[in-house]
Parts: C-alpha cells; structure tokens; sequence
C-alpha cells in the first residue's frame, strides 16, 4: 500500500522552494556589503586591501570546512583549474572596482551601476554561449530596470564627489567582472560542488588582489588602522561573501547565471536602506515605488520556465 501523499508533496514544495529562499538571503547578506565597505573606506583602507583581507580571511575559512588543503585544491582537470583560477581573478577584480566606485559616488548609485550584471551575463549567454533565455528573463530585467534609477535616484552622497563618471565606469567594470564569474563557476557546481568551488575561486581572488594591494602600499595603509576597519573587514568576509556569495554559489546549481544575476538587483534596495540608517542618505517616497518595481522585475525574471539557459529546479 502507497504511504501518505501529502507529505511527499509537502517535501517537494519546500525543496522546489529552498533555491528562491536560499537566493533571497543571499542577497540580504550581500545587501550589507556596501555600509561595510564604506566604513573600512571612512577608516582608511584602500579598496585593494580591502578586497584583499576579505577575500583572504574568506578563503581561509572556505579552506577550513573542506577539512584539508589538499582536499580543497585538488585533483581537478587543467581545464577546471584554469576556469576556478580565472574566475576568482574576475571576483576579486570585481569588488576592487566596486570599492573605487564606492570613494566617488553614493551607495545606491555604486550599488545600481554594480548590479547591472544581470544584463552581462544575459549578453554573453545569448552571444558567446549560444543560449537564448526565455522572453520573461528579459522582461523581468526591463521592468526591474526601471525601477533601479528610481531607487538611487534621490539617493546623493553627502561626501564630496569628485569624479561620478569614473565611479559608475568603475560600478560598470565591478559587474561585468563578476556577471563574468557567474558564467565560469556555473559548470563547475555540479561537477565539484560548491565547497570545493569556493575554495578554488576565493583564495584565487585573494592572491590576485595582494599583488595590487602591495603594489599601492606606498599611498594606501595595507593593514586595516584601526578596530573599526578591521570589523568592516571581518564583516565583508563573514556576511557578505562566505554567507551571501557561498550562497550564490549554491543557487548556481538550480538557475541559470543570468537568472542568479537578475537577483542581484534587489541589492540597491538593501543598500539604499542600510545607507539611510547608517549614513543619513535620503530615501523619498520615489525610490520606495522604484523598489516595488524593481522587486515585480525580479520576480518575473525569475519565473520558472522550460527554456534552455533558465532555471532547472531539481
């Protein structure tokens, strides 16, 4: 006789449900990235160092819950390698760029020009990989798009600025580097697993960005001064990346990478708040519409859907 069908159902919603959750909180923790970012900034760390130390204490710790080194690192094919190797480059190149966007504009219009990696990734889908997302991918973006200015669209820094158009070129670079990470771990999820991709990619990162930090020790402190930029650097490692981007890393394994990066843009929400709260940066009843657009374009992005480069949920 046939068991009860109402918990088998019950166990396939929630494990239908798990990636959206699990994307959803990585995002609230990535969210914080940008208020820890401009506190070890105010404090004196450079952005070099500053990704740096994030990404050396987050691979530290990526390394630990493997539980050896060599566990971690290898074997692996030369081809897999290559690919871990430059795509840590491409993270860490990432929040460098992010970072320097950070010391010319405000939080929210950093974090907008940063989160148009949904639209990188989508391009190199159709482009470089041959794969075409269904219409919702690109209709979710557009709605969200519109939505995204009126998020940042009050939202000024009160520090002085003194190049806007070089900070959102650097934003623009920070995600086309890290649209360009989504694409090169997503093979690799399944094939390894998360926990060895991580570790791969997040000490990649760190020693891509130690040359550059030493390398303008001269004008930057390369330690953080003081407690206040080390909490700023214990907090990117902890929260941001080893919860928010492990995460991501995971969802990797259920959706496609333009699907993954068309998340990213509730980020300016969530920075836009946090820059309110901490920093005193405006936010009107504009950017409040501006957010419930850019959520509806989120979640049209993120419709299921059978067609080949969306989501797969297992």
């Amino acid at each position: 006789m046939n068991g009860p069908v109402f918990p088998t159902t019950m166990a396939e919603r929630s494990s239908r449900a798990l990636p959206y959750l699990a994307l959803l909180g990585a995002q609230l923790a990535i969210g914080s990235a940008a208020a820890l970012a401009r506190i070890g900034l105010a404090h004196g760390t450079g952005p070099f160092p500053l990704a740096a130390w994030r990404m050396s204490i987050a691979a530290l710790v990526a390394l630990l819950a493997c539980g050896s080194v060599r566990r971690c690192l290898a074997p692996l094919s030369y081809r897999t390698r290559t690919v871990l190797v430059a795509a840590g480059a491409c993270l860490g190149l990432h929040f460098a760029f992010w970072f320097m966007s950070l010391q010319h504009v405000s939080v929210a219009r950093s974090t907008l020009f940063v989160t148009t990696s949904p639209l990188w990734a989508g391009l190199a889908e159709v482009f470089l990989l041959r794969r075409r997302p269904p219409w919702t991918f690109w209709a979710g973006i557009a709605v969200a798009l519109m939505g995204a200015p009126l998020v940042a669209s009050a939202n000024v820094s009160r520090a002085a600025v003194p190049n806007p158009m070089l900070g959102d070129v650097q934003a623009v670079l920070g995600a086309v580097c890290i649209a360009a990470y989504y694409l090169l771990t997503k093979p690799a999820q399944s094939e390894i697993g998360t926990g060895r991709v991580v570790a791969w990619t997040y000490t990649s990162a760190a020693a891509t960005m130690w040359p550059f930090a030493l390398y303008v020790a001269g004008t930057e402190a390369l330690l953080p001064a003081n407690a206040a930029a080390w909490g700023a650097v214990i907090g990117l490692a902890a929260v941001p990346q080893l919860i928010g981007h492990t995460t991501i890393n995971w969802t990797l394994k259920h959706f496609a990478a333009g699907v993954v990066g068309a998340a990213t843009l509730l980020e300016p929400v969530v920075a836009s708040a946090q820059a309110w709260w901490l920093f005193g940066e405006p936010v009107t009843g504009v950017q409040v519409l501006g957010g419930v657009i850019l959520l509806a374009g989120v979640g049209l992005a993120l419709m299921p859907s059978r067609t080949i480069g969306t989501a797969s949920v297992a």
